[in-house]
């Protein structure tokens, strides 16, 4: 009878010890989970930051160019209302014709100067976003 008692100890004891070391394993393994999450959350910290800031610069260039295209089109129609009255005087004297080339030429090539600007802000945005991971898989 007693040996059955000390082996009847010496199993719960031995099942004690499994115990222990079966827990002391899930503790260790939680713990690991939360530094995994951790980590995870810390890395996605900044790729939403990035995207935030890739989002931001897309919405300024976009800003930047519907105002560039307002701003132009106030230009053009302001310079259109003032060269009325000297346009005419000048058709009077035969020199419309050039002055409204010279006109015309400016006017593109200040168009043609605020599109390249407004798409060097876009490609700006799109190359930040594209830094940021924002398009990739």
């Amino acid at each position: 009878a007693r040996a059955e008692a000390e082996a009847a100890t010496a199993e719960a004891e031995a099942e004690a010890a499994a115990a222990a070391q079966a827990q002391t394993e899930a503790k260790t393994e939680a713990e690991a989970r939360t530094v995994a999450t951790a980590e995870a959350e810390a890395a996605a910290k900044p790729e939403a930051e990035a995207k935030a800031e890739a989002e931001a610069a897309a919405k300024a260039n976009t800003e930047a160019e519907v105002l560039a295209e307002d701003e132009a089109e106030t230009e053009a129609h302001s310079m259109m209302e003032a060269e009325v009255g000297p346009a005419a005087e000048a058709q009077d004297e035969g020199e419309a014709p050039a002055a409204n080339t010279r006109e015309a030429t400016g006017e593109a090539e200040a168009e043609a100067g605020m599109k390249a600007d407004a798409e060097e802000e876009v490609d700006g945005g799109l190359a930040a976003a594209e830094d940021a991971g924002w398009f990739s898989d």
